[in-house]
């Protein structure tokens, strides 16, 4: 419970700051903030290189090795060279949407490394089990964050205020104690078992990179097309209705952590596969009854907001969006504790498969729907591809298992 109420504190900030900056800039300067957002989120994931995936999967082996502070030195490695390539691509990328884009390239490249080596960071204390020290690190990240909200909220601050004190800082400062932590292991590492770690993180992670990559950006490729095609007051809109799907799927991440080590002990055990698929199916009825309850209310809570704030008029001409986001999420959420199922047995390349399989199938239907039918278009994009991912992964899940989940 302590490690759920941590999550949500930490996680629930961020969106917290998104809804206040929400009520005091316009929506062309949401619409920029959004999308801000947005990048460092993704781009954070090619800075990590599916490096997260490993961690998470060698640590919830617990073999006995150390690889705490290998995996340290591997993302800061590839985390910088990754930071050196979108300097000088960063203006190619990005020339086509808002300008104002061009004014965070530092600080985009710079946040990008710090979630990078973050993502590491608690891949690996999740993967240990180390829920403990985890929900300590969430209380002190959702109480940071909370303290540059207070301190951009009370005396009206811009967008760049934003994404420095409530984005940047909350991520420097967890970075340092990753660090730290991490140089107390330093005489630890053995050049031989250095070099293996390093090799078997690539091999995974490369593996897992475009999986991370396109689940990344498979819940911000709408609000790109929109950006694209539209204004930054169409984006901002449609960014502020993207709040709610963001804290759902914060939230189910929250569940499914929780569950993550668990399906690399049931798949390594040995136990025979009816007693496997029996704790797997109890797992998928736990997602429904922890779930959807949360999102419902959530839900209600919403719309509630979204139609009895005065100040959030501004953003009601994305109510049709969430008249579809809404029942789709309450639907496929509780599915969402499956999502990183493949890699957590060992199974990296095939969850990577199914992820880009997802975001293609985004892209198409974004290409097709987004200019012809505008924020609509995007949101029946995103739906469609989740419910088209989750038919496709249980059913391989059907073929190679003996018990239909």
């Amino acid at each position: 419970m302590f490690y759920i109420s941590s999550y949500t504190l930490s996680g629930g900030s961020l969106f917290l700051a998104l809804f206040i900056a929400s009520l005091t800039i316009d929506q062309g300067e949401f619409g920029v903030l959004s999308l801000i957002v947005s990048i460092q989120y993704f781009t954070s994931q090619f800075s990590c290189l599916g490096l997260p995936f490993s961690a998470l999967y060698y640590e919830s082996k617990n073999d006995g090795e150390n690889y705490f502070v290998n995996h340290y030195l591997n993302i800061s490695l590839l985390s910088i060279l990754v930071g050196v390539i979108l300097y000088f691509t960063y203006d190619y990328i990005f020339v086509h949407f808002s300008q104002r884009l061009l004014e965070f390239k530092i600080y985009i490249i710079f946040v990008s490394y710090l979630m990078a080596g973050n993502k590491v960071f608690m891949a690996s204390l999740n993967g240990a089990k180390r829920f403990t020290f985890l929900s300590i690190l969430h209380c002190l990240k959702g109480a940071i964050t909370l303290f540059g909200i207070g301190y951009c909220f009370w005396l009206e601050q811009p967008i760049e205020d934003y994404v420095y004190y409530v984005f940047l800082l909350p991520e420097l400062l967890l970075y340092l104690v990753y660090s730290f932590i991490s140089f107390k292991q330093i005489h630890l590492i053995k050049l031989v078992n250095f070099k293996n770690v390093l090799l078997s993180d690539i091999r995974f992670g490369l593996k897992s990179f475009w999986g991370a990559i396109f689940l990344e950006s498979n819940t911000k490729v709408d609000l790109f097309f929109v950006s694209y095609f539209y204004s930054d007051s169409i984006s901002g809109i449609y960014g502020f209705i993207s709040i709610f799907s963001d804290v759902v799927l914060q939230f189910t991440t929250v569940i499914r952590n929780l569950f993550n080590p668990e399906f690399t002990a049931i798949f390594e055990s040995d136990i025979d596969v009816k007693t496997k698929n029996t704790r797997l199916f109890e797992i998928l009825k736990k997602g429904y009854v922890y779930t959807f309850p949360v999102i419902f209310v959530l839900g209600i809570g919403f719309y509630c907001l979204l139609t009895m704030i005065p100040e959030l008029d501004k953003y009601y001409l994305g109510a049709d969006v969430f008249y579809i986001l809404f029942p789709t999420l309450l639907f496929i959420s509780p599915l969402f504790v499956f999502f990183q199922y493949f890699g957590q047995v060992g199974l990296p390349l095939t969850q990577s498969v199914f992820f880009t399989a997802m975001v293609v199938v985004n892209i198409i239907l974004n290409l097709i729907l987004v200019p012809r039918l505008g924020m609509i278009g995007a949101v029946l994009s995103t739906s469609c591809a989740y419910l088209l991912y989750f038919v496709m992964k249980f059913n391989y899940i059907k073929i190679i298992s003996s018990r239909e989940l």
